[in-house]
């Protein structure tokens, strides 16, 4: 009689994976011969469920914190279980800025405008008048005297929060000078 040792089944390592929350991710899996792939995850809360077969498919959860689960891969091919494969999605939060209020002020005037939101977001602005006495763009909060404007200048600020790589729904507010 002939006895036949097929080799076991792989799995190719995947990468640590950083998404941010309401963000979709696909991984699918590979390995020699033809596995089916099972695979664990320690922590739901990131939005994939605990354990499943096959590749992956999500929406990353609209978690506060940074969140991360670990998966573990295991390919298996006619009942032969292959050595298993560790890695880790990362969700992160989706960053907020509070509505600022606009501004209406006489020429000379300081202005300053500290942006609130999700913790440990930053904050990037743009403003389409620079006529105003404010640069075109810049990080974190407003603090500046306007210019010595001739006639009344409107400008609009558009502010970004951004954590990480997660970058949030901007918000507007106008800057209105008077001479």
């Amino acid at each position: 009689f002939t006895i036949t040792i097929n080799p076991g089944p792989t799995v190719v390592d995947p990468p640590n994976e950083s998404i941010c929350a309401g963000e979709q991710l696909d991984i699918a899996f590979s390995g020699t011969i033809n596995p089916v792939f099972n695979w664990t995850n320690t922590n739901p809360a990131i939005g994939l469920g605990a354990n499943g077969t096959g590749d992956i498919s999500f929406v990353g959860a609209n978690v506060v914190a940074a969140t991360t689960g670990t998966i573990t891969v295991t390919p298996n091919e006619a009942g032969c279980p292959g050595g298993s494969q560790t890695f880790t999605i990362t969700v992160n939060p989706m960053p907020m800025v509070n509505q600022p209020a606009d501004v209406s002020v006489c020429a000379g005037a300081a202005v300053v405008r500290n942006f609130t939101g999700t913790a440990g977001a930053t904050f990037s602005w743009t403003n389409d008048n620079p006529a105003i006495g404010l640069g075109a763009s810049g990080n974190g909060n407003i603090n500046f005297n306007t210019a010595n404007v001739a006639a009344q200048e409107v400008a609009t600020i558009t502010v970004t929060p951004m954590i990480g790589i997660c970058m949030g729904t901007p918000v507007t507010f106008t800057v209105t000078v008077n001479p």
